[in-house]
């Protein structure tokens, strides 16, 4: 690819050239040790890969604004996905254990058939 195509990239197709998916798993891992504090933001935005995004802070949500905000308070929501919403008993036990252990006690079903959990830690993830 040339350098002027790749000048017309967006800039998070730059950041996850630099990275393969499998490695940014040992980055979590690192980052539960080392707290939020210590996260790249591009190393941030590849979390996305493992269904793991950012939280709006509290603040930002109340606000009443609609989408993505840069505003976050460390915790992240997880995205949870079942193929088809095909999902066995034990497996939304499992979620639901999840939920209460790290979620705060409530995981959200979205219009795609997926759970997300939110007001996960860095440290909780792993």
């Amino acid at each position: 690819m040339s350098s002027t195509a790749d000048a017309k990239l967006p800039a998070i197709e730059h950041i996850k050239a630099r990275k393969d998916g499998l490695d940014v798993l040992a980055d979590i891992y690192r980052y539960a040790e080392l707290g939020f504090d210590a996260i790249d933001p591009d190393d941030l935005t590849l979390f996305r890969w493992y269904g793991i995004y950012t939280q709006r802070s509290e603040a930002s949500a109340a606000s009443g604004e609609p989408g993505p905000s840069e505003e976050t308070d460390g915790h992240f929501m997880l995205r949870i996905k079942f193929p088809n919403g095909i999902v066995t008993a034990d497996q939304l036990r499992t979620v639901g254990r999840l939920s209460v252990r790290y979620g705060r006690g409530m995981g959200d079903i979205t219009t795609r058939q997926n759970i997300q959990l939110h007001w996960l830690r860095i440290e909780d993830l792993p």
